[in-house]
């Protein structure tokens, strides 16, 4: 296996990482509603064992950033922009940072909710990937829902529909996380594709 396939694998495991995470760290949540409550809540003093959410956020904070390097590398093989890959390996990596810092700074600390990175990193995750491979037809569709997706939770999420959202936190959430991750997991296998 070559270094950069290697890297790329490690970019794929991460995005599966951040919702195994939560299925290991749920049972230490007594009543833990995956609907109701956002994944940060299994870092929290709630927990039994907090530190399992917290130090997985962190490990899969290193593994997203070190998955950069292979997507780095990965676009070497394929005609594509310079600017959208330094753009896409950026991303990753904020992302990467995000997911570090929600592991520093769990619940109920009040720079959880601070967390720089976050916005930067996954918001524009989905446009990214699809720009990168563009030309690539099945690509293009599977890309394209992450989209529509993102797009179609941003009203909610950002408050302009308002509906209340109490009791659909964790879900949104979820939505979110996986309009923005599953690029990253089709994005690392495309290239992986081409080695």
């Amino acid at each position: 296996m070559s270094l950069t396939r290697g890297f790329l694998y490690i970019a794929l495991s991460a995005p599966f990482g951040y919702f195994l995470i939560q299925l290991i760290a749920a049972p230490f949540y007594p009543n833990y509603d995956f609907i109701r409550l956002a994944a940060s809540n299994l870092g929290s003093p709630e927990s039994f064992n907090p530190l399992i959410f917290n130090l997985g956020s962190m490990l899969s904070g290193v593994v997203m950033v070190l998955g950069a390097y292979g997507f780095w590398r990965g676009f070497q093989t394929i005609r594509t922009s310079r600017v959208l890959v330094w753009l896409i390996c950026t991303a990753v990596i904020l992302v990467g940072f995000s997911s570090l810092w929600a592991g520093i700074y769990p619940l109920p600390d009040p720079k959880h909710g601070e967390n720089p990175f976050a916005l930067f990193g996954l918001l524009p995750m989905p446009f990214l990937m699809t720009a990168a491979f563009w030309a690539n037809p099945k690509a293009r569709v599977w890309l394209g829902m992450s989209v529509l997706l993102l797009v179609a939770l941003m009203p909610v999420m950002s408050g302009a529909i308002a509906i209340d959202r109490a009791g659909y936190d964790g879900l949104l959430q979820r939505l979110l996380a996986l309009a923005c991750y599953a690029p990253i997991a089709i994005g690392a296998v495309l290239l992986t594709q081409q080695r």
